[in-house]
């Protein structure tokens, strides 16, 4: 599992930002979907989005999975 533990977590944090990266060009519409519950993670994804001058809109969604559901 991607969660198990912080370094499978950190991996995976990294995995997505790369991905971002990498797709985020021209015309291309990224979603990327993962718990990024970490404020800063979600700052990098607001800062690489800026990077590339490009609209953005991300959102958290703070609920229990049972609200959720």
């Amino acid at each position: 599992m991607i969660y198990e533990g912080p370094t499978e977590e950190k991996i995976t944090r990294g995995r997505i930002k790369f991905e971002v990266e990498k797709n985020l060009l021209g015309n291309t519409i990224v979603i990327a979907d993962s718990l990024n519950y970490i404020k800063g993670f979600r700052y990098q994804m607001h800062c690489i989005a800026r990077e590339q001058k490009t609209t953005y809109c991300m959102l958290f969604c703070n609920t229990s999975p049972e609200r959720a559901a």
